[in-house]
């Protein structure tokens, strides 16, 4: 007989409401896991996402849960969101040529992160509406252990303020990266 184990739904409901898009929280990655999403490419094949899932740890709306999926690659464009916010997370400003990432070390750290709005239309018809997570930043100096697996040297030493969203060399806020 198939047992289940109840998960918390991502898609906002009374425990999580809806926040104004723009809102700024500070969150903690809480998972990061493989996704097959519910439609295939051109091909046929299906698509599959890395879907991140994060918990407010601070202010007015701890505890309130976000998750944003991601394209499944790494590399070093500024569009490419698992790179930006790998950098975010680990506080620094760039990896080692041929860095590679467990996304398990991701788990545990903090950013502040500015929220948007999905919304689309369910199958059964019904209207579906959830916060979605449009960047990460890293946190001011001094907020809490920040550690990245890489070499010494390579260590960022400034911090963006966490309210400053998009720092330089990243895309536009209105912009969506892939």
């Amino acid at each position: 007989m198939p047992t289940f184990t109840l998960e918390e739904s991502a898609d906002g409901d009374a425990a999580t409401p809806i926040l104004p898009d723009g809102t700024v929280v500070v969150v903690e990655v809480t998972g990061v896991r493989e996704r097959q999403m519910n439609y295939t490419d051109d091909n046929g094949n299906p698509v599959i996402r890395l879907g991140f899932e994060f918990v407010c740890i601070e202010g007015p709306h701890r505890g309130a849960r976000f998750q944003q999926d991601v394209y499944w690659e790494f590399n070093t464009s500024a569009r490419c969101r698992l790179y930006m916010w790998t950098l975010e997370l680990f506080g620094v400003d760039h990896l080692d040529p041929n860095f590679r990432l467990d996304t398990d070390d991701l788990v545990g750290k903090r950013a502040s992160a500015k929220l948007g709005i999905r919304e689309w239309t369910r199958p059964n018809g019904d209207a579906g509406r959830r916060n979605t997570v449009k960047w990460l930043n890293r946190l001011p100096a001094g907020s809490g252990p920040v550690t990245a697996p890489v070499s010494a040297g390579s260590q960022s030493q400034p911090n963006f303020p966490a309210q400053n969203f998009p720092p330089l060399g990243r895309p536009g806020a209105d912009e969506e990266p892939f």
